[in-house]
Formats: structure tokens, C-alpha cells, sequence
């Protein structure tokens, strides 16, 4: 996966992860396992991030 890919994916994650967050906030989300899967996904982006940077 090349650098732009990473970075691209990198920012949807993220805001997918403030959207699921304000949602959490706001009571709208019932499944609130969403924001852990998140998270992580956010992770794994970074991690490759920093790996493909080395």
C-alpha cells in the first residue's frame, strides 16, 4: 500500500472514529463495540504508517 493510500485511509478512519464518538455523546449509538473497532483500525493504520517511514 503506498504512503498516499495510508494517508488516506488514515483520515477516514479518524473521522469515522469522531463521528462514532459524538454519536456515543449524543446517545444516538447503540452499538457502541464501533468505537473500539475503530480505534484499533486507526492503530493498524499507524502502525503500517510508521513501518513503510523506517
Amino acid at each position: 500500500m503506498s504512503e498516499l493510500e495510508l494517508n488516506e485511509k488514515l483520515v477516514l478512519a479518524r473521522s469515522e472514529l469522531f463521528a462514532l464518538r459524538q454519536q456515543v455523546k449524543s446517545r444516538q449509538l447503540e452499538k457502541t463495540h464501533l468505537v473500539k473497532k475503530a480505534r484499533r483500525e486507526v492503530a493498524r493504520l499507524l502502525t503500517q504508517q510508521n513501518k513503510a517511514g523506517k
